[in-house]
């Protein structure tokens, strides 16, 4: 199975209770609020990141992708606390598999409101594997 590193990241939101996969967490692009989908969501998606390393003539490669996290929430208040215990549980993480999480910014980036009043905020990381 190809390691996907938006659902170890998802896994491990998931694994401290912040956000519970399959109810208000997902991976994947944001989608819109629904019977299934609730106003308040998080999102998990990979982004793109820098080309992989080979050295010399070693088979595994050293990976540096990165991660969009995308937060949303009918009440700012909740939206950015939520935010917040994303960005605390993920900075400087170590799930299964990856070598280190860095944050691109010190604090959840405010998006502003979509066309349903909801607030957006979007987190950024960059990772590190060896595969």
């Amino acid at each position: 199975m190809q390691f996907n590193p938006a659902v170890r990241i998802a896994e491990l939101v998931h694994s401290l209770g912040i956000a519970e996969l399959g109810k208000n967490l997902w991976v994947g692009l944001v989608r819109p609020v629904s019977s299934t989908v609730p106003a308040e969501a998080v999102f998990v998606m990979g982004t793109d990141g820098l080309p992989p390393d080979r050295f010399f003539a070693q088979q595994d490669e050293v990976r540096h992708p990165t991660i969009m996290i995308r937060i949303r929430s009918p009440d700012y208040n909740s939206g950015y606390e939520l935010a917040r215990k994303v960005y605390d549980a993920v900075q400087s993480s170590r799930p299964p598999g990856i070598k280190d999480v860095s944050c691109r910014q010190s604090e959840p980036i405010y998006l502003g409101q979509d066309n349903n009043a909801h607030h957006g905020w979007s987190l950024n990381f960059d990772l590190f594997y060896q595969e």
